[in-house]
């Protein structure tokens, strides 16, 4: 679940539930989820306008390392019904860096790290329902 305000309380920006299955490898390095999400979100400036979203998507995390860093990787493909709007899709690119700063390792008790990280959202196409 996410919340989230416009302003620091009570000023809704995005209450966001989201609920799936996950099978992780047992080597950890990579992980498949299948979902479904109930997104609900108002406009700034509009306090009694809101719109509903259903969206079901497709996960992959990928984990590497290259040297002491650790990479994630998450692909994510979008299903999304959208309120008043055509169903459209959206693919969606995570990469995330891990630094440790104080041990040789992320997993080693007392480590500290950086995490720097970055998405790219695609947009797929509107699609129109209606059958003409």
């Amino acid at each position: 679940m996410q919340y989230r305000n416009h302003n620091i309380l009570g000023d809704l920006d995005q209450l966001l539930f989201r609920t799936g299955l996950q099978y992780n490898l047992k080597s950890g390095q990579a992980c498949f989820l299948a979902g479904y999400a109930s997104i609900t979100s108002r406009s700034i400036g509009e306090p009694s306008s809101t719109f509903h979203e259903s969206r079901l998507y497709q996960k992959v995390i990928l984990r590497q390392r290259l040297g002491k860093i650790g990479l994630t990787h998450r692909y994510r493909y979008e299903q999304r019904w959208i309120e008043e709007q055509d169903f459209r899709t959206r693919f969606r690119y995570f990469l995330a860096f891990n630094i440790p700063l104080n041990k040789k390792e992320l997993s080693e008790k007392d480590s500290f790290y950086v995490q720097i990280y970055d998405e790219i959202f695609i947009n797929g196409e509107k699609v129109n329902e209606s059958v003409q």
